[in-house]
């Protein structure tokens, strides 16, 4: 029996009654696992947070150097495979087009990569390096600021995300296996990845995209509480997180429901549009001059010296990293590092699902660099922006920012020397760009567990897209009401310790690609004459 005909005899077994087409192995290892992690946490919620805590750290010293040698060999391969013949080949064969226009493409996969983490940390963190010791070095400490936030933001997280959606789309349109991290591991299982074994890699990857999406809407619960309340002097409170979780929630159904090709691709197209239009707000009202000569220094600077900042941060030892120039931001890069790679599947997923068509080459570079450009261009105006701003009032934004980091682009606005009709008119578009980058993760991610609990089936009914986008909103809260902000961090630092070891199978899985690629190139496509 051929792969494809494999793939339909597995989701012929699927559950489809009730309006549901699921992989039952796959639902169950899921459903065992979160029950079970929710009850221990109502049970004993004190214990396991302090545990948690424990055992993070304890992971992040074990697995450091995994860790930073799986996000350099992301980098390496990315370049490698693109330069290679093997990026001459098809995702989805030779006679494959695109889905999707190019702008469209782009709006798609940032989204649901990193978007809102932009909104969230586009003021904090350029700050933050700027009033401790960052990474990178230099007699500017805007640059260097600026040069460490991209490092965290940049190329090594894309090449990342490239690769496993890679992975994942050239076994599912090139190979005809499932569309589900089960088939990652195809070269390695073979036809047990039709099994129990599949059951069980797909049922832990629901498992981590539904921690990753609640924590996700969850923390966006508390920065839309925060903004209400730092402008409109709304309560901070359980409740009012859980009237905005309904609220995403209900604009992500109606997204889901429209399908890719309207309501996600759509609203993502708006939130670029939108996103632009912030950023060249605040380029124009800021120092111009200024944004541009740190941009340009600080990208110097971080292509310079990315692998040796990368290889030289050494968490387990405080003496290390202080010879190294710095301390924080070493272990804050660690928990980078397993907080992208732990968001790898389902980012990947997504990726993955809209991007049948396009060469090898194009997607890598594309997914990798597109991105990165618009990560060094938005700390570039709003990490400058706001040292400057901090510096011009007296340190008083840095101070609110270290209090509440949620709050960081309101109080941004708030410190500008602007006038109050631009203030509002800038706080009316963070918001609404806010909510809307919410709705775009939430509304991807449902169509990401909506396929990996299909057993990677293409068409899903309507009443299962609306049920997995509902479970990440009782999920998220269920975590608010049992320990709010905290219960949020318990899931964060889950997903962190099971990502530290993924590593690993990180370097695994894209060496079986390559391998794979190698024998497509070499056995199915035929040599033109």
């Amino acid at each position: 029996m051929n792969k494809s005909k494999q793939t339909k005899e597995m989701h012929k077994s699927n559950f489809t009654g009730y309006g549901f087409n699921i992989n039952i192995g796959s639902v169950l290892t899921a459903v065992i696992a979160i029950i079970g992690f929710v009850i221990l946490v109502v049970i004993n919620y004190s214990t396991i947070l302090e545990s948690t805590t424990k055992l993070r750290d304890g992971m992040l010293l074990v697995f450091e150097k995994p860790m930073l040698l799986a996000m350099f060999f992301c980098l390496v391969a990315v370049i490698a495979i693109s330069i290679s013949p093997l990026g001459k080949i098809r995702i989805g064969g030779d006679e494959a087009k695109p889905d999707f226009k190019r702008f469209s493409w782009y709006s798609m996969l940032f989204g649901a990569g990193m978007g809102i983490g932009f909104m969230f940390w586009g003021v904090a963190e350029p700050l933050f390096h700027n009033d401790y010791t960052p990474l990178f070095s230099s007699s500017s400490n805007v640059e260097s600021a600026l040069a460490t936030t991209f490092f965290h933001w940049g190329l090594f997280p894309w090449a990342l995300y490239a690769l496993v959606s890679l992975a994942l789309a050239f076994y599912a349109y090139n190979m005809k296996l499932p569309l589900a991290p089960r088939s990652m591991f195809y070269p390695l299982l073979k036809d047990r990845i039709y099994g129990l074994t599949g059951d069980i890699i797909d049922g832990l990857a629901v498992v981590v995209t539904l921690f990753s999406l609640a924590s996700s809407l969850g923390f966006g619960a508390l920065q839309v509480n925060a903004g209400f309340n730092y402008l409109f002097d709304v309560a901070i409170s359980s409740n009012v997180q859980i009237i905005i979780i309904i609220v995403v929630t209900g604009f992500a159904t109606i997204s889901v429901v429209s399908g890719v090709d309207k309501g996600v691709r759509i609203l993502s197209e708006a939130n670029i549009i939108l996103a632009a239009t912030l950023g060249t707000l605040f380029f124009i009202l800021g120092s111009t001059t200024s944004i541009i000569s740190n941009g340009i220094s600080a990208l110097g600077n971080y292509l310079t010296n990315l692998i040796s900042v990368n290889f030289n941060i050494v968490t387990g030892s405080e003496a290390a990293n202080a010879a190294a120039g710095y301390d924080w931001a070493a272990t804050w890069t660690l928990f980078y590092w397993a907080w992208w790679i732990g968001w790898a599947l389902f980012v990947g997923m997504f990726i993955a699902k809209i991007s049948k068509g396009r060469s090898v080459r194009d997607f890598l570079l594309s997914v990798t660099v597109v991105p990165t450009i618009i990560a060094i261009l938005w700390f570039s105006i709003f990490g400058t922006v706001a040292i400057d701003t901090n510096a011009l009032v007296g340190g008083e934004l840095f101070n609110a920012v270290s209090i509440d980091e949620s709050v960081s682009l309101y109080a941004l606005v708030a410190s500008m020397d602007v006038s109050q009709v631009i203030k509002i008119i800038l706080d009316v578009i963070s918001i609404t760009l806010i909510v809307s980058f919410f709705v775009t993760s939430s509304d991807s991610g449902s169509l990401v567990v909506d396929g990996l609990t299909s057993g990677g089936a293409v068409n899903t009914p309507t009443k299962q897209k609306i049920f997995w986008t509902s479970m990440q909103a009782v999920l998220a809260i269920a975590l608010i009401i049992v320990g709010g902000e905290s219960a949020l961090d318990i899931i964060q630092m889950v997903l962190i310790i099971t990502a530290s070891p993924f590593s690993i199978i990180i370097i695994l899985i894209i060496l079986l690609l390559i391998y794979q690629l190698i024998l497509y190139k070499k056995h199915i496509e035929k040599p033109t004459k």
